[in-house]
This record gives C-alpha cells, sequence and structure tokens, in this order.
C-alpha cells in the first residue's frame, strides 16, 4: 500500500528563518477507480503501456494542489468540495516561466525517484510571489490537473492536453445511433432518445423521449456493461429494456425542438428545461420539469426570466446544480444563477475578462463546482480555456488548461453522469476520469504563507507491503 508525508518549509527571506510543518498523508480511492474493472469498457493496453498513463507515478500522481481549507479525510472523497479553494499548485518537471502566481517550480535536483525502493519525492519550490495565502491541505493529483485545476484569478494558459485520463477507447457509442441522440441534438418528436445517464451497475442506458408538448417518456435499453448475448449487436442502439409513459405534464415543454436537460446523481433525478425557443426574452416564460427516475414522479417548476437580459435557457449551455438552474447571457459574458421555482431569486456571476472570447459549456460538475468548456474548433486561443464556477462562493476561475474532454467532439461537451461513479463521465462511448482527483489528502496545521517568505514543498510516496 501507498503511504507518504508532507514537508511544508516556509523561509523568511530577511532573516532566514525556517517555519517547518510536516503530516502524514492518506491514500484515496482515486486510483483504484481508474484501475478497477467496468465491464467491457476498460482496455489493458491503455491502462498498462499509454504514455497518458506510464509512468504511473508521474502522470497519475505528479499533480501538487493546496487548499486552503481541511478537507475530509475520506477514501471516497476524490474531488475537493466548494468549501475550500486552491492557493498553490505544482506540475511534474515543469518550471513555472508565467505570470500565474498561484503554480510554482518543480525542484528537479531535490526531487528523487527510486523505482527499486518504490519510493518517489516530489519537491516543488515557491517564490516569494507564489502561493501566498492560507495553506490547510495537501493533494496529489494527476500531473494535467497540477495547471491550476481548480481555478486561480491569474492563471495563463500553458497546457493544451485533456486534464481528463482515458482508459477505455470508444469502445461502444450508442449517441448518434437510430433513433438515439446526445444533449443538444435535434429530434423527432415521439421517435427520439436523447441519453441522460448511464448504469453500469444495473446494465442500463437511460433516455428521454418527448412524445409530446405535455408527455415524456423514460426509456431504459441494456447498456452491455455486464453480458452481450450472441444474438446482440452491441454497436446499435442497446436493446430496449422498458419504456416507463410519464402522467401528461400541467405546463409541460414551451417547444419540443427545443429542450435541454441534465442528470443529478445525487437526487436521482433529470431535470428537463424548456423555453419557447433555445432562449428565453426579459419576463419570458420557460418551465423546469424534475422527474425522479426511481418512482417516476415529477414536479413542474414553471419560471420567468427576471434577469435583465435575453437567456439561452433550452440549451446546452444551461445546466442545473444544487437547486438552481445557471444559464448563460445570450449577448455578454455573464452566468445567471437561479433559484428553481423561485424566478426571482437571480445572481449574476461574470466571466474572467480575459476568457470571454468563446462559447463555454458546462461538462462535469462534483461538490459545488462546474467545470465549463469552451467550444472545440479548429483554431483555438489563448481565452478559450477551461473554467471553473464554485457555486458557493459564485465565483467563475481560469485553469491553465483547455478542457477536460472536449476534444473528443470537436465543439460542444456532452457528457452524461454514470450511476454511482461520481469519479468519472461517459461521453461517445468512452469511460473518462476528470484529472482534477484528490489521490491523497493530507491536511496539516493551518499556516498562512505571505511575500515576504519563500515556501518549498517536499511530498514523499513509498509502497509498504501491507
Amino acid at each position: 500500500m501507498l503511504k507518504g508525508k508532507t514537508i511544508i518549509e516556509l523561509t523568511d527571506v530577511k532573516t532566514g528563518k525556517v517555519e517547518r510543518h510536516e503530516s502524514d498523508n492518506m491514500i484515496t480511492n482515486a486510483l483504484n477507480h481508474i484501475f478497477e474493472p467496468f465491464g467491457h469498457y476498460k482496455k489493458p493496453d491503455k491502462l498498462l503501456t499509454s504514455s497518458e498513463m506510464i509512468p504511473f507515478y508521474q502522470n497519475l500522481l505528479g499533480g501538487l494542489l493546496l487548499f486552503d481549507g481541511e478537507i475530509q479525510e475520506n477514501a471516497e472523497q476524490i474531488y475537493a468540495p466548494s468549501s475550500v479553494n486552491l492557493t498553490a499548485c505544482g506540475v511534474y518537471g515543469r518550471q513555472n516561466d508565467t505570470t500565474n502566481t498561484c503554480r510554482g517550480d518543480y525542484n528537479m535536483t531535490e526531487s528523487e525517484v527510486n523505482l527499486s525502493s518504490k519510493y518517489v519525492k516530489f519537491v516543488y519550490d515557491f517564490t516569494t510571489s507564489q502561493g501566498n495565502g492560507n495553506i490547510a491541505c495537501v493533494a496529489l493529483t494527476s500531473k494535467r490537473a497540477g495547471y491550476c485545476g481548480y481555478g486561480c484569478r491569474d492563471a495563463t494558459y500553458k497546457n493544451s492536453d485533456p486534464v481528463a485520463i482515458y482508459p477505455s477507447d470508444n469502445v461502444i457509442s450508442f449517441m448518434g445511433q437510430s433513433n438515439c441522440a446526445r444533449r443538444g441534438n435535434s429530434g423527432t418528436v415521439g421517435v427520439t432518445q436523447y441519453l441522460f445517464a448511464v448504469d453500469p451497475e444495473n446494465d442500463i442506458l437511460w433516455y428521454l423521449r418527448v412524445n409530446s408538448a405535455k408527455s415524456i417518456s423514460i426509456v431504459k435499453r441494456k447498456g452491455y456493461f455486464k453480458s452481450v448475448g450472441v444474438f446482440d449487436t452491441p454497436s446499435s442502439a442497446g436493446k430496449l429494456i422498458e419504456t416507463i409513459d410519464l402522467e401528461d405534464m400541467t405546463t409541460g415543454l414551451y417547444n419540443t425542438n427545443y429542450i435541454s436537460y441534465n442528470y443529478v446523481d445525487s437526487e436521482k433525478c433529470v431535470y428537463i428545461y424548456s423555453a419557447a425557443n433555445n432562449y428565453s426574452e426579459v419576463n419570458g416564460a420557460f418551465n423546469i420539469i424534475k422527474i425522479n427516475i426511481q418512482n417516476n414522479s415529477f414536479v413542474e417548476y414553471p419560471m420567468t426570466n427576471q434577469t435583465n437580459e435575453r437567456v439561452y435557457i433550452a440549451h446546452n449551455y444551461s445546466f442545473v446544480d444544487g437547486g438552481f438552474i445557471y444559464v448563460k447571457g445570450y449577448n455578454n459574458y455573464k452566468i445567471f444563477k437561479i433559484g428553481i421555482g423561485n424566478s426571482a431569486d437571480v445572481r449574476e456571476i461574470a466571466w474572467p475578462s480575459d476568457c470571454q472570447g468563446s462559447a463555454i459549456y458546462p461538462c462535469f460538475a462534483y461538490g459545488g463546482r462546474i467545470f465549463y468548456e469552451p467550444y472545440s474548433h479548429s483554431y483555438m486561443y489563448d481565452y478559450d480555456r477551461l473554467l471553473v464556477l464554485n457555486t458557493e462562493n459564485e465565483e467563475m476561475l481560469k485553469t491553465e488548461s483547455r478542457y477536460i474532454y472536449g476534444g473528443l467532439s470537436s465543439s460542444d461537451t456532452c457528457g452524461v453522469p454514470v450511476i454511482g461513479h461520481p469519479e468519472c463521465i461517459w461521453e461517445y462511448g468512452y469511460v473518462i476520469y476528470p484529472g482534477m482527483y484528490l489521490a491523497t489528502i493530507n491536511n496539516i496545521e493551518p499556516v498562512t504563507k505571505t511575500a515576504d517568505k519563500t515556501m518549498k514543498v517536499t511530498y514523499i510516496i513509498r509502497e509498504h507491503e501491507e
């Protein structure tokens, strides 16, 4: 098993006095989830020989994250909660040659790797201008997430690689097959089924079907995670398991051609949102429909646009999380946070000023954070970057990375949750693990780094026999 410790040394540049803090870590299940079986969808060559993974200590543990608050030491605490914010970070083998004050430098001289002894020591140095603020928790993450994976105010573009870990190829894809579509695609009323979640434990693909403005069905199809019959054709739409016709709605859909949705696994509910167009004018009507997939009940929330401008509603720009719908302004770079069932509860969240050149799409949410990717196209600019919205403090921050996984589709991202597996996403038949996971958690005695101190962070990992 892996064990390790963190040593933080703060050195006063005027007096030379060194303040030292040391603490043991705990290992989460993040890496276990990447390597654990996932039906027919994991590939040994991707796991054991891919340059995305090998060497493991470098690619899967080569990112450093320092947070301003404690994180619960729980093996299933895979991602950082919104109650903590990133203070500093680092990337294996990389120096910070940017103006970003969050990321430090990898110390090539003092870092050590001894494979025969199963020992690695990561050392990162921070200048007086880097990593300033409160530090209460240190974690190792993927190398790519070390590029400010949780966002900071002055991050500059540096990493063009996806932050995600891909332990599978596009084995079987049901999006785009006959009568099945992904979120944001056009469809035919009464025919098209829109994928909203996958359930590997029960071997189910979950779809929505719009029958009319007042009628919606839940369609369950076989996912081929557990078994494949000799007469099955897994490359086509999954075999029908069950179609559940819901009771007719009262308000229903304002337009059957313009709908969007997302599934929230913690509630076991899928939210559908619609307006007369894919947008809603000021004071225009839109409806949010919450469907519980455990008992097939639903609640409708008729809403009006009480922002001060036209906003996108039935579009992939929109997203439901934690009792709010987050919608994009039509003509400016704002996200509006609107309380579900309370149209007057509106807050404005501005994008970072130097990332206001591209459309952005919510691609992943966890623990009160929504990660937004830019529209992926043949030409990309520095402002086309992964952005992180902390829904608790209502601030959107930049990362140094382009996207989590958006290069898959070369357009907008439409991944769906994996039921029972909050650590991964399903997109185009891929199993995708956002790389901002916490592989370790190490709460320390809280310290504050100020501009009169340099900082050295040493993180040691050893493999011990059980």
